[in-house]
Parts: C-alpha cells; structure tokens; sequence
C-alpha cells in the first residue's frame, strides 16, 4: 500500500517476538477470515495473547478512517495498540478484508506460532523463543490455512487460467 503518491501510508511500530491480543471490531466476528473459527477460540484470541506478532510497519486506524479509497475497499475486522518509546499509543489495523475480493490481511503471523524462532544473529543464544506449546496456537494456524485453502479453491473452482475446472484441480496441490 505504501507508493510514491501516498508515501505515508504506513505507521513505524517495532513489535517482533510477541504474542498479542485481538481487538475485533466486530462483536459478532464480522468476518469471512475468522468465519470458521470456533466461538470459543476466536474469544480466547481476544482475551488472551495468542497471536505472534513481528513487524516493522502498521496501518493506523487514523490513517484508515482519513483515507476515503482504503475505507471503501477494505473493512477493519480487529486492531491493535502499540505504545511507543515516548509513550505515544498508536491503535493500529491487525486484520482487514475487502468488501468485494477475496482479498486479506493479518498483521500476526499464523504460519509461525508453532514453530521455534532461531536468532541466527546469535547463535550462542539459540531460539528466540515462540508461544508455548499449546493447542490453540495450533488450532489458529489450521483454521487459517483451511480457510486460505478453501479461498485458493474458490479461484480454481472458477476455471481461472485453466481450460477447465477438472484441469484447474489436476494442476493444484488440494488433490
């Protein structure tokens, strides 16, 4: 999103090697990301830091709400808060959808909770660490891959760049 017309689309927020939180804004989970998930879990990863964070850059909710064309393209589905080194709060976007696309964003990272991190700028230290081992991490990383497992179907489904549908599903890895 950050270019040359808008160079200050993104808000600088150091978070790396962290398990946070969702804020969703929808009360009801508004959102055909989280859609499959279990009630229960989408309330424990509002309740509990369960979403590993490593970034550099966000999209701040004042940014968002000021820039009519991310407005009418895309919705917030949950946010977050970072507070700077002089104590300035930040409430930033962690997750959004389109409207009309099949198209999403998550500021954590699913595809890593599981896993060991190693800091390979200190190789005496070892792991960075990661969450515990816990089955919810692993739940959220599943239902996150369904989810983009059955989004990549729904393109194939269509015949996009094949001849066929039967060809779209000989060529792709959902066999």
């Amino acid at each position: 999103m950050n270019n040359d017309n808008e160079p200050d689309t993104f808000t600088k927020a150091k978070i790396y090697n962290q398990s946070r939180r969702l804020n969703f804004v929808y009360p009801d989970i508004n959102s055909r990301w989280y859609a499959g998930f279990p009630a229960a879990l989408v309330k424990e990863m509002a309740s509990e830091e369960l979403s590993y964070h490593a970034h550099d850059n966000t999209i701040s909710t004042d940014l968002y709400n000021r820039n009519q064309k991310l407005r009418e393209f895309m919705k917030i589905t949950a946010t977050d808060t970072f507070v700077d080194q002089n104590r300035k709060i930040t409430t930033f976007v962690t997750a959004a959808e389109a409207y009309d696309y099949p198209i999403y964003t998550v500021m954590n990272h699913p595809e890593t909770q599981t896993i060991n991190i190693f800091d390979i700028t200190n190789p005496e230290k070892g792991y960075k660490g990661r969450l515990p081992d816990d089955p919810r991490t692993d739940a959220i990383m599943w239902h996150t891959s369904m989810f983009m497992k059955n989004e990549a179907l729904k393109s194939l489904e269509n015949g996009n760049s094949f001849s066929t549908k039967e060809a779209a599903y000989q060529a792709s890895i959902f066999k």
